[in-house]
């Protein structure tokens, strides 16, 4: 099965709350997520909304201006990412 658009690509901003995200993004649930990476400078989370293949990627910037309570959110689920393979 092929899939057509890929979906939602958001980065949170400084006045971003957990409601405001879930407001954009359209998920029922902050924490219902596929997987939830932690990277050197930011944290993503994947939800898959359709079989299509239709999801939404959020970004979440590790800054003192972004949510604490969002911060704290993302850490607490998150799993390191691992790390990128060197270029051959």
């Amino acid at each position: 099965m092929g899939c057509g658009a890929l979906g939602l690509f958001i980065v949170a901003e400084r006045r971003d709350t957990i409601d405001t995200l879930v407001a954009a993004t359209g998920i029922a649930s902050v924490t219902g997520f596929e997987f939830s990476n932690e990277h050197a400078h930011y944290y993503e989370a994947v939800w898959i909304v359709s079989y299509d293949c239709y999801g939404v990627d959020l970004f979440i910037p590790k800054r003192a201006d972004i949510d604490p309570t969002l911060l704290a959110l993302c850490a607490a689920f998150a799993t390191p990412a691992l790390p990128a393979e060197p270029a051959t």
